[in-house]
C-alpha cells in the first residue's frame, strides 16, 4: 500500500539512487528532477516515476509545487553532484554554495515539510 500522503520529488535526482530507497519504503514518488537528461531512462525504469529535464537555478518555484497535492506531506530530496564526478564529466556546474543557496531559496518559497539532503565533503 502507498503511503499516499507524502509525496517526494528528487531534486539533482541522477539516476535515482536515493529516490529508489523511497520506492522501496513505498513512497510516492512524483518526480524527479536533473538537469543531465542522460539519466533519463535509468531513472524512469528503476524507479516507475517521472524524470524532469531542468536545471534547477532557472526552473520556476511553481512548477516543483504544482506536483505535490495541496494535502500532501511534502518532501524533498536533494543531493548534490559529486565533485569528482563534475570534473570526469568536464561539466561546468555550480558551487556548492551556489547550489544550496537556490536551493534554500526554494525551500523559502515552496515551504517542504521535509528535506532530505546528502553532502559528500571533500570530492
Amino acid at each position: 500500500m502507498k503511503i499516499r500522503m507524502f509525496r517526494v520529488v528528487d531534486l539533482f535526482c541522477g539516476v535515482g539512487g536515493l529516490t529508489h530507497g523511497f520506492v522501496m519504503e513505498d513512497f510516492e514518488v512524483v518526480a524527479g528532477i536533473d538537469f543531465d537528461n542522460t539519466c533519463k531512462f535509468a531513472f524512469e525504469t528503476n524507479n516507475n516515476s517521472r524524470f524532469i529535464h531542468g536545471d534547477l537555478t532557472k526552473f520556476d518555484h511553481k512548477k516543483i509545487g504544482d506536483l505535490f497535492s495541496k494535502s500532501s506531506i511534502k518532501i524533498w530530496s536533494a543531493v548534490r553532484r559529486v565533485k569528482r564526478f563534475q570534473l570526469i564529466r568536464k561539466e561546468v556546474k555550480l558551487t556548492t554554495n551556489g547550489s544550496f543557496y537556490i536551493l534554500s531559496e526554494k525551500i523559502k518559497k515552496i515551504k517542504p515539510h521535509v528535506v532530505s539532503m546528502e553532502n559528500v565533503p571533500n570530492c
